[in-house]
């Protein structure tokens, strides 16, 4: 007897990808999209990441039209390779596109004494991103040391990710504004010990420059991979 047979014809589409910011500033949203061509009615999600790791996206990046979007802040400064994968459905095969290079730079934060300041946060593996990140007045909660004061406000940030990592950690402050103050951070100056205020960081010109360890130096968030500076 005949055999049936069906055959299904598919579409193979492709992905293109774009930010609608590039360079984006360390701790600013960018809008990643990817754009199908040569599909048929795509359904579903497509799955964005960066160097290698899956994107926490700040909502499910759902196709429409044509389109899928993913919105993240919080990439560390320096370049980032964008991927982006789409599985498929009934009417298409799967497709992945990039790499989109993706670079970020720093962040602009005013000073509370005037003026703006330059920061930077780099070094983390993938998947290591900034969380908040501030610049603000010393706050009496802040139990600086007795007789000191922050006339260029205090740097707090967090990170997520970070396992074992040491973070750099940058700032540059208006010119000359530096002049006759001494850096000093907040936190455990060595793994285990009591958090205090301790010397350190290096000035060269406007700019001084630290490194807080995870569960390490300067570090304040016991948690693996959680840093609180």
């Amino acid at each position: 007897a005949p055999v049936a047979r069906t055959f299904a014809v598919m579409a193979a589409p492709t992905l293109a990808l774009a930010a609608n910011a590039t360079p984006s500033a360390l701790g600013a949203s960018v809008t990643l999209t990817a754009t199908f061509g040569s599909a048929s009615n795509p359904t579903g999600t497509v799955s964005f990441s960066a160097d290698g790791l899956p994107l926490a996206c700040a909502a499910p990046p759902a196709i429409t039209g044509s389109v899928a979007a993913c919105t993240v802040s919080g990439l560390l400064v320096g370049a980032h390779a964008i991927t982006a994968s789409y599985a498929g459905d009934a009417n298409n095969t799967s497709a992945t596109g990039g790499p989109l290079a993706l670079t970020v730079g720093q962040a602009s934060l005013a000073v509370p004494g005037g003026g703006m300041a330059q920061a930077s946060i780099s070094g983390g593996p993938a998947g290591c991103t900034v969380g908040s990140l501030a610049l603000t007045a010393a706050a009496p909660g802040d139990n600086l040391p007795a007789g000191a004061t922050a006339p260029l406000g205090v740097l707090r940030f967090t990170a997520t990710g970070c396992a074992g990592a040491t973070l750099a950690v940058a700032i540059t402050y208006p010119g000359g504004s530096l002049a006759g103050l001494v850096p000093r951070k907040f936190g455990p100056a060595t793994a285990g010990a009591t958090a205090l205020w301790f010397p350190h960081g290096a000035v060269s010109g406007d700019t001084v420059s630290f490194a807080v360890t995870d569960n390490g130096t300067g570090d304040n968030d016991p948690a693996p991979g959680a840093i609180a500076d």
